[in-house]
């Protein structure tokens, strides 16, 4: 006598494929974000152009302005630990920092902002980039590779298209000596880094 095969319930069995799909899909987007933050060059911490600091904070940078005994902070890191230390490094105390401007809001762009309850925080109607005459800084509009400009990592961008033609715009309507970004550090040459794009 044949004993038929005990076989599990159709629902169960399109759960358990749901389930093997997500695992998969979410391992190769985990293992995709991983690789696009290996390949960001953000800066050291420390002084990089008179008066100007980045902070590394792991895979981003974010920038301190000095005036004087005050700082003006461009964006506010991915860690609040590091961020401490780096101050600490830089002895830069966080109540000289008096306001901040966020690029935008991404989480590895605003995570340190509980260090700052003092600090005025400023984030531009949407999220238009911050431009301060000498200084360009960009957050996550483009990426520097090889001393030029280019698009941030297609992975994490929302659309590479609009992406550039902002660029593209800011590059003819703007004439900065220094541009700053968030992971792929700066250039103090933007005419040539611009080229290109133009």
């Amino acid at each position: 006598m044949n004993k038929a095969k005990k076989q599990l319930p159709l629902a169960m069995r399109i759960a358990l494929v749901v389930l093997i799909a997500v695992v998969v899909f979410g391992g190769g987007l985990f293992a995709k974000m991983q690789y696009e933050q290996s390949i960001m060059k953000p800066l050291s911490t420390g002084e990089v152009v008179p008066g100007v600091y980045a902070i590394n904070n792991g895979f981003v940078n974010f920038y301190l302005l000095q005036a004087d005994d005050q700082y003006l902070m461009i964006d506010a890191g991915n860690d609040v630990r590091h961020t401490e230390a780096a101050l600490e490094q830089l002895k830069i105390p966080a109540d000289a920092i008096h306001a901040i401007l966020l690029t935008h809001s991404d989480g590895d762009h605003i995570a340190a902002l509980p260090l700052f309850p003092g600090a005025s925080i400023y984030l531009p109607a949407l999220e238009t980039q911050m431009i301060d005459g000498r200084y360009l800084f960009v957050g996550d509009t483009m990426s520097l590779r090889d001393g030029k400009i280019d698009t941030f990592n297609a992975f994490f961008n929302m659309d590479s298209g609009t992406q550039r033609e902002s660029i593209r715009k800011l590059a003819a309507n703007t004439h900065p000596e220094y541009i700053f970004t968030a992971h792929y550090g700066y250039t103090d040459d933007a005419e040539t880094a611009a080229k290109g794009m133009l």
